[in-house]
């Protein structure tokens, strides 16, 4: 191969990996990083593969007898040989066995922003730092993602939603929702006791954030929750830490009384719950702009009832701003309000509670369609 057709494999690599997203502003720097990685070869291989997805109408993991056929001759004496190496630099991800064959998929641009933005010196460390922070922070109609529907719902605070204490902090003369209005996808707990396989792994926007200096949270970055195949994928990568389902429901309960909002990715089939705090969390300052594409507020909204004594704790623990105090106590703001519940779980008078934010919307959220795990 010559100087161009070298240049020509890893810009189609980096083609397929902004697909999802819009064209990346530092996308030389990228593919400097990748001409140092990866062989031109490895680069032509790498666009062989499926591209990650776990969802049932993407194409499927491959084994290396369907890849061989993708690719040329010329490629075949040394195909088994470069997959494990570009499976070792985590370009491509084992996704199982099938007829005694393992199945590849290769990895996606966000998957790189979460596992090298934590190895210090790594090529694509810094092309993924500037990637997430210059471009994955802009604003979400700028980021030109191709979704459909945000990715993430936030999680009202359980313990605002039962009455159980057992799910986080809450005052004792708080007023609960209606039992018949919550649904197992409002509840954080349903999700972990019937996942499949748990994980914790560090959280990329606090560990971006601590990066550029930007960070002023106390907050440490090992909260982010994966689950189900996701977690299955990152533990095998060493990305995650394993977890007992007790383990991950007394981390859910910690971050609730710490103040972080928790937000589900595919109510029906999580695939993550993050713990969010508004300084760092790209999701909190999304929905802060007032923007919906990204995470949406849950099904719920607060509401002030009388006998505020104007303490202003709520004010202090909402993320988003959406309490005003008046004379007559606080007044919450609907359309900024993203029902998360920590306004109500520390109200010392029980004044704040949630309701539902469009009593004639249906129950359950729309479980048809399962998310593309793209966050």
């Amino acid at each position: 191969m010559d100087g161009l057709d070298k240049r020509v494999y890893y810009d189609r690599m980096m083609e397929e990996l902004e697909r999802p997203y819009c064209r990346l502003e530092n996308r030389d720097e990228f593919i400097e990083a990748f001409s140092l990685l990866l062989t031109p070869e490895e680069a032509e291989l790498f666009l062989a593969f499926p591209d990650f997805s776990l969802l049932k109408e993407d194409p499927p993991a491959r084994p290396l007898s369907w890849v061989y056929k993708q690719v040329r001759p010329d490629l075949w004496p040394d195909l088994e040989m470069m997959t494990r190496d570009m499976q070792k630099k985590q370009f491509l991800i084992e996704m199982g066995e099938e007829a005694g064959e393992k199945l590849y998929m290769r990895n996606y641009l966000f998957g790189f922003a979460i596992t090298f933005v934590f190895k210090p010196g790594h090529p694509l460390e810094k092309p993924c730092q500037h990637w997430f922070s210059n471009v994955y922070m802009m604003d979400a109609m700028r980021l030109g993602l191709a979704i459909d529907h945000p990715f993430e719902v936030t999680l009202a605070h359980e313990g605002v939603l039962t009455g159980d204490s057992r799910h986080g902090k809450i005052p004792m003369n708080l007023e609960i929702p209606d039992e018949r209005e919550i649904v197992p996808y409002d509840l954080a707990s349903e999700a972990i006791i019937n996942a499949t396989a748990l994980g914790v792994r560090p959280c990329i926007c606090r560990h971006v954030s601590e990066e550029e200096g930007r960070k002023t949270c106390d907050y440490p970055a090992d909260y982010c929750m994966v689950l189900n195949e996701v977690a299955e994928s990152a533990i095998a990568m060493g990305e995650a830490v394993e977890k007992s389902k007790e383990e991950m429901l007394d981390l859910l309960t910690f971050c609730r009384d710490q103040g972080l909002v928790q937000t589900i990715n595919n109510a029906n089939h999580p695939y993550s719950i993050c713990n969010c705090c508004r300084d760092c969390c790209l999701l909190l300052a999304s929905m802060a702009k007032g923007e919906r594409e990204i995470s949406k507020p849950s099904r719920f909204v607060a509401y002030a009832r009388s006998g505020c004594i104007q303490c202003q704790a709520c004010m202090k623990v909402c993320p988003m701003d959406a309490i005003r105090m008046t004379i007559a106590g606080a007044l919450v703001l609907p359309k900024k309000c993203i029902g998360c519940g920590l306004c109500a779980s520390r109200c010392p008078k029980g004044v704040l509670t949630l309701l539902r934010r469009d009593p004639n919307s249906p129950k359950e959220r729309d479980l048809e369609k399962e998310k593309r795990p793209y966050l």
